[in-house]
């Protein structure tokens, strides 16, 4: 199963794929929030925008192949578009494996691709 929202609500991490399977070795959980500063300068939040059918196509397709390279059991991507305010979660992954290793790696490997491939974009919304 791969399953990517991109949403403008508020995201509260469920654990949703996070069911019981005896084939699950590995439950990896990752949520990326709003840090209060950005490049030294205190900010209120990051606005992010979004090529809509593209963004949602191409999140789909980088969930399935990173679902496919690193033969996880399940895969979940929740990434936040809108004004999201310092502390709150812009994107929660989860994962879950038949081992450790390739949760793992599979999570690093997709951060890395989702902030290279995806268009979506961020604005930095200082503190004035």
């Amino acid at each position: 199963m791969v399953e990517i929202v991109i949403t403008s609500k508020t995201i509260i991490p469920e654990n949703k794929n996070f069911q019981t399977n005896k084939e699950i070795g590995s439950k990896l959980s990752f949520s990326g929030c709003v840090r209060e500063k950005e490049s030294e300068d205190l900010i209120k939040g990051l606005d992010y925008e979004y090529y809509k059918e593209m963004a949602e196509k191409e999140l789909l397709k980088l969930g399935k192949e990173t679902k496919r390279k690193f033969n996880l059991i399940s895969f979940l991507c929740i990434h936040r578009i809108g004004f999201v305010p310092v502390g709150d979660v812009v994107v929660h992954v989860e994962i879950t494996s038949s081992h450790r290793t390739e949760s793992l790696e599979a999570m690093s490997w997709f951060m890395i691709k989702l902030k290279e491939d995806i268009p979506i974009w961020k604005n930095v919304i200082l503190n004035n």
